[in-house]
């Protein structure tokens, strides 16, 4: 046999077979045997570049192995194990999974233990979808930690499903509902001029036992991909030595479109309004818009805070209260939050208002009802001082120790007004 020059020659030295080799498992009682075949220049059977190794066939059982353990059921509302670092989606549950929650049950629903923090997106809708798709009202504008709400849900898809999302400087997923059947409720009154959908049914009863104070917003989703917000404040005790947190959300009611009539003059003007009904456009245009990333910065400053909104302004609500910041757009007041503010400032409390035109409209609040005697009137004297401090300045001050004095201006007797209506959010604005 001929050779290229610089190879050596074959041998013509056989080389014998490797016996099979056995390990013994004393622990199993069971011997395993392991066939290593015999390649020349190698130990191990060489594998083609590029190709996968074929899998060797399983040996057959030499013994029953022992029944495993079965995995105890989930109870409802909780994350199940393997799927707490799973992120919710946009939509997820709705246009993805159409279906129950890992781990809850159908109808089931509860809180997420451990207070789930979520991807950045996941609190948002995936889409609004068609017009009364989905849409819902709770019957509390606030309620104070572990009290109880009703949502009231009308929707066109055969079920929905809801998450409640605490907001900050990271949204945290606090509960979620099974499956709900879905129902189209009955079509709104108009009484005395004011829409209102105070007949409708409760869906579900959501428990806020666990809840942080914040604010808080619920996702609607419809199973057939639509999707809705619905917001709710777990209000503060007390406001003593913290920086206080408005939802101005007598203002978010009185531009509130839903039903074609509002207080503001956007649609058909109304002598009143009522919180009984969803908002219009996502459901939570206004928070979004303006309320949002205040809320967020406040919460990273590290500052002491509390939460309420324009409707928990009552006598005695901002007592101590270091501060009080109203991110958003905050125009419309009656006088007992207007009264409520002046104290707060004349006890030494810092009032910043974050958007102009605060308070410059005059109202009344009657329980669930915001109502004006003909087009809203102006407030003729000044309100309440307010700091010279931007937002950032503010909390900073509240986190010093002991923390000065108010650094006040004096209010505008009027603010300029842009017309009505000038404050609201373009539709969706801040959820995308």
């Amino acid at each position: 046999m001929r050779t290229s020059p610089g190879a050596s020659a074959p041998s013509s030295r056989r080389v014998p077979p490797r016996p099979a080799r056995t390990l013994r498992l004393p622990a199993a009682g069971l011997a395993l045997t392991l066939a290593l075949a015999p390649v020349a220049g190698c130990g191990a059977a060489a594998v083609p570049p590029g190709s996968r190794p074929t899998p060797a066939a399983a040996p057959p059982p030499t013994a029953a192995a022992p029944p495993t353990a079965a995995a105890p059921p989930t109870a409802a509302g909780a994350v199940p194990p393997g799927a707490a670092g799973a992120g919710l989606g946009p939509g997820d549950g709705a246009a993805a999974g159409k279906g129950a929650d890992p781990g809850t049950g159908a109808g089931a629903a509860g809180p997420v233990p451990g207070r789930r923090q979520v991807r950045r997106a996941a609190w948002r809708i995936g889409a609004e979808g068609g017009e009364h798709e989905i849409e819902g009202y709770a019957d509390r504008v606030s309620v104070l930690p572990g009290e109880r709400f009703r949502l009231l849900v009308s929707t066109t898809a055969p079920g929905f499903t809801a998450r409640a999302f605490r907001m900050g400087a990271r949204p945290e997923l606090v509960w979620r509902s099974g499956d709900v059947p879905g129902m189209r409720q009955a079509e709104p009154l108009t009484v005395g001029g004011m829409v209102t959908a105070a007949h409708w049914k409760p869906s579900l009863t959501v428990d806020t036992t666990g809840w942080r104070e914040g604010a808080y917003l619920v996702r609607l989703d419809a199973s057939t991909g639509g999707g809705r917000y619905v917001p709710i404040t777990v209000r503060s005790s007390s406001a003593r030595g913290r920086v206080v947190l408005l939802n101005a959300v007598t203002t978010w009611q009185a531009h509130n479109r839903w039903g074609g009539r509002d207080l503001a003059q956007g649609g058909t003007r109304a002598p009143k309004v009522t919180f009984d009904r969803p908002y219009d456009g996502t459901g939570a245009d206004f928070f979004t818009a303006y309320e949002r990333r205040a809320v967020a910065v406040a919460e990273r400053s590290g500052a002491p805070l509390a939460y309420l909104t324009s409707v928990d302004l009552t006598p005695g609500a901002l007592r101590g209260a270091l501060a009080v910041v109203s991110p958003g757009w905050d125009a419309y007041w009656s006088p007992e939050m207007r009264a409520a503010l002046t104290r707060a400032g004349q006890d030494g409390a810092d009032l910043a208002f974050l958007h102009p035109g605060a308070g410059r409209t005059r109202i009344g609040l009657y329980g669930r009802l915001i109502r004006c005697e003909g087009p809203c009137p102006r407030w003729g004297t000044p309100g309440p001082p307010r700091t010279s401090l931007g937002l950032h300045a503010l909390l900073r001050r509240a986190t010093s120790s002991p923390a000065p004095g108010p650094r006040l201006l004096p209010a505008p007797a009027r603010t300029h007004d842009t017309g009505a209506g000038s404050g609201r959010p373009r539709r969706g604005h801040g959820t995308a």
